[in-house]
């Protein structure tokens, strides 16, 4: 009975495992580790390329389109600076993990749950208009909003 749970929430239960721990370093230290990124990435490729895991076959369509957003989302965080490198590969692994509509849908919620809550530190004076705060943990909620959404 477990095992068959694990096996069919395999890339949920990678993502929310991995989007917590990346949460708590990012809001210890304001950064990423590259090992914890990539533990992650390796946990993806066993979640898509391992039979025992995958529900069906890999929809090319897919993972082409959840490859692209993450590449998208590389080159804006290169060019704008607007969210990290880390941030970008997060969002990207989340969507080669759980499909690309719950990547999307989380992304955006957490960009939504970031602009709120930094413009209710402006207004409150608790932070200055350069400042930078830890983006995963409003993709952490984000995620977990969009799951049960997705699943309900």
């Amino acid at each position: 009975m477990i095992i068959e749970i694990i096996r069919v929430n395999f890339g949920l239960l990678i993502s929310l495992f991995a989007l917590t721990i990346l949460s708590y370093m990012d809001l210890k230290r304001k950064e990423v580790s590259l090992w914890a990124l990539l533990v992650y990435g390796l946990m993806m490729i066993v979640n898509l390329l391992c039979p025992f895991f995958t529900k069906d076959k890999i929809d090319l369509k897919e993972l082409i389109l959840s490859l692209s957003f993450m590449l998208i989302l590389i080159i804006m965080s290169l060019l704008f600076k607007a969210i990290a490198i880390a941030d970008s590969i997060t969002v990207g692994l989340v969507a080669l993990t759980n499909g690309f509509l719950i990547a999307l849908s989380s992304f955006f919620l957490a960009m939504l749950a970031a602009a709120v809550f930094s413009l209710i530190g402006l207004a409150l004076k608790k932070l200055k208009r350069k400042a930078t705060i830890p983006f995963i943990p409003f993709l952490l909620a984000g995620y977990l909003i969009s799951t049960m959404a997705y699943f309900n």
